[in-house]
């Protein structure tokens, strides 16, 4: 600004001494006032710059006192840093330690997860297996249950069973004292010492000579004709055509064939227990047993056409071998019923109205038919290897239809009752 004040004064004094180059000094002067003027406004300009700089100059101050502080904070974090550095360093080794022992856990783990799927695959089958036991458990406990039904049922009819028993022993027994008197007192009437075995010619021979008009036998009596000849076995059979009594039990083994070689009672009317082992059993006047045992290989046909009541040993008929099976009389059977013949035989039921006591279920197998037009009462039927059935007249019985059963007739029955074990045959 002083420096503006001298320049004027100097001009003035100038303008005051040389007054005679006034207008090139007035000129220059002119130009020199632009310039002083152009120098102005720089120094205002350079002012403004200056006054810019200082605030620049604060700014960096105050930026250079932050950075200070962040220098500090810089060291800081520098030792925060180097501690850090030194944990990382520490856990590095403490991780170089531990990776072995991963190793070996992973090892273990892989291991372990190996035999846990194992167990599991074993759980899973054992599982499966005690599923199956117990599946198993469960259908023996329903068999067991209606075991005890068919024996709570059987208990029931026991006293119906001894009624029956009773009551056909005490016409076994009416018949038999009937035969007795009307047969005592006679040479007819044959009560030998001990039972009576015709195992041998000779003892044959002994009966012919002093025996040959006998129509009963107050004895069991035992007959084992192997090896016999033709000759033997038709003397025999005619000393026992006219035997009508046997008030013992009658026994027979006669290993041979054809029909026309068969020992046939005729006449018999009774005996207590027939066990007849010979290809052909035929008893045509045979009205009463206590008990007939038919289950041998060797029979091949059965006619008992007289035959109303009777029980079978066991409660069986079992004839794997036997064509014929003629019951044409038999009405009503104390107790369940097992029949198993050849197949494509013939069996005649057709008199059979009821199963009196016990389970009262019958059983068939083998025939070519089955015809039961009489049978109304009986809880359980069960048929296989049966050509044809028909049972019109039976009423709220389980009927199971085994394999290789062709046609099925019940008539009206009770239908919903059916199981169809077979339905592809029947």
């Amino acid at each position: 600004m002083r420096k503006i004040y001298f320049l004027f004064l100097s001009l003035a004094v100038f303008f005051a001494a040389s007054c005679e180059n006034y207008d090139d000094r007035f000129n220059d002067l002119n130009n020199q006032v632009t310039a002083l003027q152009s120098q102005v406004s720089g120094i205002t300009a350079l002012q403004s710059e200056v006054t810019s700089l200082k605030s620049t100059i604060a700014t960096i101050q105050s930026s250079l006192t932050a950075l200070k502080d962040l220098d500090s904070k810089v060291s800081s974090l520098d030792g925060k840093v180097s501690s850090l550095d030194s944990k990382v360093s520490s856990l590095d080794e403490k991780v170089t330690a531990v990776e072995p022992k991963v190793a070996t856990l992973e090892t273990n783990q892989a291991a372990i997860v190996a035999h846990i799927n194992k167990n599991f695959a074993e759980v899973t089958k054992n599982n499966a297996e005690i599923i199956s036991i117990l599946q198993g458990l469960d259908e023996r406990l329903t068999a067991l249950e209606k075991s005890l039904k068919d024996l709570e049922t059987r208990q029931k009819n026991q006293e119906q069973v001894n009624e029956i028993k009773d009551s056909v022993e005490e016409e076994i027994n009416e018949i038999k004292e009937t035969l007795k008197e009307e047969l005592e007192g006679s040479n007819e009437f044959y009560t030998p010492p001990r039972p009576l075995d015709i195992s041998s010619r000779a003892g044959l021979q002994f009966l012919i000579d002093n025996h040959s008009d006998v129509t009963g036998v107050n004895a069991d009596i035992s007959i084992n004709t192997t090896g016999w000849s033709d000759a033997d076995i038709s003397d025999l059979q005619g000393w026992v055509k006219d035997i009508k009594l046997v008030t013992g039990d009658l026994a027979i083994i006669h290993p041979h064939d054809p029909e026309t070689k068969a020992i046939k009672f005729e006449a018999l009317a009774s005996v207590t227990n027939l066990d007849d082992k010979q290809p052909h059993v035929h008893y045509p006047a045979l009205t009463s047993a206590s008990e007939i045992t038919l289950s041998s290989r060797v029979v091949k046909t059965v006619r008992l056409p007289e035959i109303t009541r009777t029980k079978f040993a066991g409660n069986a008929i079992k004839l794997d071998n036997a064509s014929e099976l003629l019951l044409p009389e038999l009405t009503s059977y104390a107790g369940g019923l097992s029949i198993a013949l050849d197949s494509g035989s013939e069996l005649d039921l057709s008199s059979l109205e009821q199963l009196t006591a016990g389970n009262k279920t019958l059983s068939i197998s083998g025939p070519s038919s089955v015809e039961l037009s009489s049978l109304t009462t009986l809880n359980e039927l069960y048929v296989e290897d049966v050509g044809n059935l028909k049972a019109i007249n039976v009423r709220g019985v389980a009927l199971e239809v085994g394999p290789n059963v062709t046609a099925v007739d019940v008539g009206t029955a009770n239908r919903a009752n059916i199981k169809l074990l077979d339905i592809s045959k029947a």
